[in-house]
């Protein structure tokens, strides 16, 4: 029964094989932390957008009942409307 060589194979490994693990986990890292603050700025993003067009919405309508286009029941009614 003969022990292992020394020097073989296992003993070969160069530049690429040592830095590439610690490499991929470094880029693997890097594309998750981007793609949390990608989606994180978007849906942020979204909402952002929401309340401005609630609120030019609600401009609009305080607008049209100013105007006499609408009467306060349908002005009430509009402005629940908007709020859900």
């Amino acid at each position: 029964m003969q022990g292992p060589e020394i020097g073989g194979e296992q003993m070969t490994m160069g530049w690429w094989e040592m830095y590439s693990g610690p490499f991929a986990m470094l880029v693997v890292l890097v594309v998750s932390v981007a793609v949390i603050v990608f989606l994180t700025r978007w849906m942020m993003g979204n909402s952002e957008r929401k309340a401005n067009m609630r609120d030019s919405a609600l401009a609009q309508l305080k607008e049209r009942l100013a105007k006499g286009e609408i009467d306060a029941r349908e002005f009430e009614e509009r402005k629940n409307q908007l709020r859900r």
